[in-house]
């Protein structure tokens, strides 16, 4: 999400999670927070446990480009 700047992140959704086209919206940090987990084990639940494996169903228009800034961010936060 812009590394936490965009529209997105002011809604909770710091993970721009979409639904049917649409950017989903929380109330509260903690639905934002459960709803990317619930993604997150998803991937997990199916072997699919690194950033190239899960980009191009998780950001397919940019999936290249995403993969290297969650490098980045896990490089910066040590994984």
């Amino acid at each position: 999400t812009g590394r936490f700047t965009s529209k997105a992140f002011e809604s909770y959704n710091f993970a721009g999670i979409t639904r049917n086209g649409k950017l989903e919206s929380y109330e509260h940090l903690s639905d934002g927070l459960e709803d990317y987990m619930n993604c997150i084990c998803w991937y997990i639940e199916r072997g699919r446990t690194t950033p190239e494996s899960i980009s191009k169903s998780w950001c397919p228009p940019n999936a290249d480009n995403w993969v290297k800034s969650v490098k980045a961010i896990m490089n910066e936060v040590g994984e």
